[in-house]
């Protein structure tokens, strides 16, 4: 059996495994799981499949929203907002999402000095050594309480025990690809309603906990239900050297739930061409297997 979790991030190589399961072997299950699946699109694409879902009893977390004033950003005004909801009669630890990682020094020092004497900071971000992502899930010397400054890696990648309180800055770093320029930047923007039911997950996994949402309520319900799929808006160069590779050489072959935009697909096969891992719109693969170099190379020349 082969398990996908979390699912809601809709991963590239889904296609592909379906492909297999369907081409090649016909035993392997494949289980698809998340708290926030698009269920009406995925029995759409796969009506024989079965879904099994799980009656949510009582809600294990209290939400709450608080929005910032508009001069206020997470990192400095949202810190009243991060005490207030670590109260001392507030047990537990205690995760902090914030859109990025250069938000961390900010938030750590809107906290005032007698408050760092009670509570341990740990940053949890994917550019983190793994050493340093483990100290988040480990316990907090006797007499601390943990706070964990986090981006959206602990979303749906890091269950970190103990989390009572969360504070949701409410938005994310998401990277958006240019085909015309070629190049991906990032933006800030305000999260799915999917995903602040992700970050409040978070609290309350074994026990009741709070997660404070830093929007307004009508805001929060106004927000897209789910993320923005990542394949739309994503340089496809290293999808479409993965699907040649595959054996595959039009994407239209396999079953997406979201196909792959024709305009990135172009900008990919262009790259890849002028990186000549593709000649004739065939895979070169000398060339393709030093790929990546030569691509790092060509993206720092445009800078």
């Amino acid at each position: 059996m082969s398990s996908t979790s979390a699912a809601c991030r809709r991963i590239w190589p889904s296609p592909c495994c379906l492909d297999v399961q369907q081409g090649l072997r016909d035993d392997l299950k494949l289980l698809i799981m998340s708290a926030t699946l698009d269920n009406d699109r995925l029995q759409r694409m796969l009506p024989q499949a079965p879904v099994v879902t799980s009656a949510a009893g009582p809600s294990r977390w209290e939400k709450r929203y608080q929005a910032l004033a508009a001069h206020q950003r997470f990192d400095g005004g949202g810190g009243d907002s991060r005490r207030r909801a670590a109260a001392p009669g507030e047990a537990g630890r205690c995760c902090c999402f914030s859109p990025a990682s250069a938000k961390f020094s900010g938030c750590r020092s809107s906290w005032p000095g007698g408050w760092l004497t009670m509570w341990l900071s740990v940053l949890c971000t994917g550019r983190w050594p793994l050493s340093e992502q483990r100290k988040a899930i480990l316990p907090a010397a006797q007499g601390m309480r943990k706070v964990v400054l986090a981006t959206n890696i602990a979303e749906t990648s890091l269950t970190i025990e103990g989390i009572r309180l969360v504070v949701d800055s409410a938005q994310e770093r998401v990277a958006r690809f240019d085909a015309r320029t070629g190049l991906t930047r990032l933006i800030t923007q305000r999260i799915s309603q999917a995903s602040m039911t992700q970050r409040a997950g978070r609290a309350g996994r074994l026990e009741p906990g709070i997660c404070l949402h830093l929007i307004a309520k009508e805001q929060a319900e106004r927000a897209a239900a789910q993320s923005d799929p990542e394949i739309l808006q994503s340089d496809l160069s290293s999808l479409l050297l993965e699907l040649l590779q595959w054996g595959c050489q039009d994407p239209a072959e396999l079953r997406w739930l979201d196909l792959p935009p024709e305009i990135n697909l172009a900008a990919a096969r262009r790259l890849l061409t002028a990186l000549s891992a593709l000649e004739g719109g065939r895979l070169s693969a000398p060339r393709a297997e030093g790929w990546p170099r030569w691509a790092t190379i060509r993206a720092l020349r445009r800078c």
